[in-house]
């Protein structure tokens, strides 16, 4: 059983999204490194800072007149996405700026969750969305005044470049995968420390209301998410099939 397992490592070839993942394999000896590629996730034509008159109007509906202080967060809903930490931080955000939303996408919360929105004093101003289109989310993306993304453990970022690719800045946690996805362009912060979360998310807002400030976020968000294009994407998934058609010649 021992060598059947080591031949299926020695045989295997796998594609991860980031470096992150590559190096958790190979620290973990799952397969060798020389037989896994990096081919960063595209990011869909449809994140866009281009206005869609048919989505945006949906999202309108959904959320009403836009409002510059809310906040977007995209995920499911798991216990390493760190919701329960992200709702203690809203709470706090919100005493800040009382006009602050916080907007959910990508599944409802607990019971438990939603009882605890009400001890936080935050029920009135979270926004459950329903399961929404690409294009919808990416009008959802373009009216929030940024993107959070406090998780603990992430394999990518998809919502980060997703966020990015549609003008919209990110405060994410102090992952290496996060920072390998946004880059200089996104606003890191330890995912266990709510105060630093706090003041990363005050400086945001205020900084929405600056024009200056807030063309410059907006720029650097568009600038790296220029990096997930779907030719790169092709071009890298390319050379990895012929890495491994060289492999298998006799």
């Amino acid at each position: 059983m021992q060598r059947v397992l080591a031949g299926m490592k020695a045989a295997a070839r796998l594609v991860c999204d980031s470096d992150a993942v590559r190096q958790a394999i190979a620290d973990r000896r799952l397969v060798p490194s020389s037989h896994v590629s990096v081919v960063p996730l595209p990011v869909h034509p449809d994140f866009s800072p281009a206005s869609d008159p048919a989505a945006d109007a949906e999202a309108a509906r959904l959320l009403g007149p836009p409002r510059a202080a809310d906040l977007l967060h995209v995920g499911i809903n798991v216990p390493r996405k760190g919701i329960d930490f992200l709702l203690r931080v809203f709470a706090q955000v919100r005493r800040l700026h009382p006009e602050a939303r916080l907007l959910r996408a990508g599944g409802a919360l607990t019971a438990e969750q939603r009882a605890r929105c009400a001890e936080l004093g935050i029920a009135d101003a979270l926004v459950e969305l329903p399961f929404l289109e690409r294009p919808v989310l990416a009008a959802v993306y373009r009216r929030a005044a940024g993107l959070l993304a406090p998780s603990e453990r992430e394999g990518f970022g998809l919502p980060l470049v997703e966020a990015m690719a549609c003008g919209t800045p990110v405060v994410a946690s102090d992952l290496p995968v996060f920072r390998e996805v946004g880059g200089e362009a996104a606003v890191y912060r330890d995912p266990y420390d709510a105060a630093a979360w706090v003041d990363a998310v005050d400086t945001l807002l205020h900084d929405r209301r600056d024009a200056r400030e807030w063309r410059g976020r907006r720029q650097a968000a568009l600038e790296r998410a220029a990096d997930f294009d779907l030719e790169g994407y092709a071009r890298g998934m390319r050379a990895v099939y012929r890495r491994v058609m060289r492999s298998e010649e006799p």
